[in-house]
């Protein structure tokens, strides 16, 4: 776990350059968000998981639409963590909306 801590450190300081640089929505800022939200997923944080990807989520919606590619990885990388957290009602809703988004 200590790897993953580390990468958490540097995540975390990439998503404030991010911010720093491009603002709060931008589209590098949610590539961190979903990157953080990876991290805590390998740490078994899957509450702090949740809240990365839905945030970085939101970020892409703003920029991107509903309709987009980035959208769809969002919705799938949500639907993992309520896989993981044994919600599968609501992770099959999320990756069933993330393949509308790409067919």
């Amino acid at each position: 776990k200590g790897k993953f801590v580390d990468c958490l450190f540097v995540r975390e300081r990439q998503l404030q350059a991010a911010k720093a640089i491009h603002g709060c929505d931008s589209p590098d800022v949610a590539m961190s968000l979903n990157n953080i939200g990876i991290v805590y997923n390998a740490l078994g944080k899957m509450d702090e998981a949740l809240a990365q990807h839905e945030e970085s989520l939101q970020i892409k919606l703003k920029i991107f639409g509903y309709n987009h590619p980035d959208v769809a990885k969002s919705l799938m990388n949500i639907g993992e963590v309520y896989r993981i957290m044994g919600k599968n009602k609501e992770a099959l809703a999320k990756q069933e909306e993330s393949l509308q988004i790409k067919l």
